[in-house]
């Protein structure tokens, strides 16, 4: 194996610093700035979101790309990914209800219709490109592992329930 498809997931105290960092940005966000398309702000904004979904389910780019709107409930509070349905921490919970209105009304001022979650706000159409969020190579790691041990999981339950 290369070195760089070895390297150690991250830990839980630098996935911690992360979230707080990303904590800020969502919930110090002027929607004001987004709907102005201020440089940076909405970019910011989504890939912090972008960044806890990552930590909490492992998602790839593609599967980012792949999330529509109609994949997330924001009665349930959850989210189809892969065609699992996850239930959202209820911070991030809270903060995806919060991103579903600032959506709405950025879709709305520059009427325009988007099926995507997440989209490029200079460019609604174009797929979110790996570079607005690419982890580097050891979180990575962790994310997939993460993901396969809470879908492990999910279908323990499953089979159970």
């Amino acid at each position: 194996m290369r070195e760089s498809d070895t390297q150690e997931p991250i830990g839980r105290e630098m996935a911690e610093k992360i979230l707080e960092e990303c904590d800020k940005i969502i919930d110090g966000i002027d929607i004001e700035k987004i709907l102005s398309k201020e440089k940076g702000v909405y970019s910011n904004y989504i890939s912090s979101l972008i960044t806890k979904l990552v930590l909490a389910y492992g998602l790839k780019n593609d599967a980012i790309r792949k999330l529509k709107i109609k994949d997330y409930n924001d009665q349930l509070n959850d989210l189809i990914i892969n065609n699992y349905r996850v239930r959202l921490p209820d911070g991030l919970a809270m903060q995806m209800k919060k991103y579903k209105e600032i959506r709405k009304r950025f879709l709305e001022k520059y009427k325009i219709e988007s099926k995507r979650l997440f989209f490029d706000d200079y460019d609604i159409d174009k797929e979110l490109q790996p570079y607005m969020y690419h982890p580097p190579p050891q979180t990575q790691f962790f994310l997939r592992w993460r993901l396969q041990m809470q879908l492990q999981f999910s279908c323990i339950l499953h089979f159970f329930s």
